[in-house]
């Protein structure tokens, strides 16, 4: 009888490794000769923390074992790699050269996916310049690297989908040059846990980006030229002085891109400050008029912190501009008695709404939360 499992199409036993965790696919390759071959050519190698778990256990030489491992995999392997993902363990307290020599192998193995997760209470990793050679990636993930394109990045012209977590910048307009050059760039997130790092003024100028998410500390954010984009949203992890003037610009941008579906605004963004000394009042921050309206918009998520007259009339805003909005979800951190909660909701239902047909939660939450 034939052995069917290892005249599977090459197609089926490349889904097959691929769908298994790295060290299940290894062990395939003992099946057969078509299998080893399989292994040997598998253009997915995934690195991951359960991977290194399993392998390296409780060994003694943690750095030597890990290197060893991905070396001989690599070493091994024959054909192009697709996709390539390596966790680096929090026992990898000083990076190992062999991770720069795996990249600048990568860099030569038209590579299109792309994934770094550093552990964050090691050091932060400094990408190699020759990452950024790699003109083929579609998808690229990185988590707490030192993240700095050399002066002769010309940029990724493929590159669909770019994550970018806990990480470095080291200059003020790294974001904005590094994405201007990613004139495919459809996805965008931008992810800070703590908020310690700031980036001051960002400008996001991407035609075709569509989603966008930025959970971090900055100042003020530029969108123009980013026409396509569907869904935003913005969390301020840390309250600063926002520069009220490109906030409201930006706002102004949000109501003329009319192709906005899903929007956004967490922790602290909508806490824009009023100086004292100004002679701008509340309604001039979120002014509404005809010529503003979220034309396509039909899913808010909003935070807020207090429910103070700027947050409130923020939510007033976007539900007099939203003419076919389905779904307001609307959160409060502040602890308020069930007289409070009644006079809020009361007055919450007051607004005019461009669209009757709305469902609006309110969600108070209690206890003490990390604003």
């Amino acid at each position: 009888m034939d052995d069917l499992i290892s005249n599977l199409p090459k197609d089926v036993r490349y889904g097959i490794m691929e769908r298994l965790p790295l060290r299940d696919a290894a062990r395939m390759s003992t099946l057969s000769k078509q299998w080893k071959e399989a292994w040997k050519t598998l253009p997915s190698l995934v690195f991951d923390g359960e991977f290194f778990r399993e392998v390296l256990g409780k060994k003694r030489y943690i750095k030597l074992e890990y290197t060893n491992i991905v070396s001989k995999i690599l070493l091994q392997h024959d054909g192009p790699i697709a996709k390539f993902s390596l966790h680096i363990p929090r026992h990898i307290q000083k990076h190992p050269d062999d991770v720069v020599l795996w990249i600048m192998n990568l860099s030569m193995n038209c590579i299109n996916d792309f994934t770094l997760n550093n552990w964050k209470y090691s050091s932060p990793f400094k990408l190699p310049s020759q990452l950024f050679g790699c003109t083929n990636l579609t998808v690229l993930k990185l988590d707490y690297c030192i993240f700095n394109p050399p002066s002769s990045f010309k940029g990724f012209p493929k590159l669909v989908c770019n994550y970018l977590e806990n990480i470095h910048f080291p200059s003020d307009d790294v974001v904005g040059s590094f994405v201007a050059k990613c004139p495919s760039l459809e996805k965008l997130v931008i992810q800070g846990e703590d908020g310690n790092d700031e980036l001051p003024n960002l400008v996001i100028n991407a035609p075709n980006l569509k989603y966008l998410t930025i959970s971090s500390t900055f100042h003020s954010i530029c969108l123009d030229g980013s026409e396509a984009l569907s869904s935003v949203s913005f969390t301020l992890q840390k309250l600063v002085d926002q520069k009220k003037k490109r906030t409201r610009n930006m706002i102004k941008f949000l109501t003329s891109t009319c192709r906005i579906e899903n929007l956004s605004f967490r922790k602290h963004f909508v806490k824009v400050k009023i100086s004292e000394n100004t002679a701008d009042s509340v309604e001039d921050n979120w002014s509404c008029n005809l010529s503003s309206k979220f034309l396509q918009l039909r899913s808010i998520d909003v935070r807020l912190n207090s429910g103070s007259a700027e947050e409130l009339k923020l939510v007033e805003f976007l539900l007099a501009c939203s003419p076919v909005l389905h779904t307001f979800n609307l959160e409060f951190f502040e602890e308020l008695d069930v007289d409070d909660k009644m006079k809020m909701s009361k007055k919450l239902m007051q607004f005019h709404r461009a669209f009757s047909n709305i469902t609006v939660f309110l969600i108070f939450i209690e206890g003490k939360c990390d604003r």
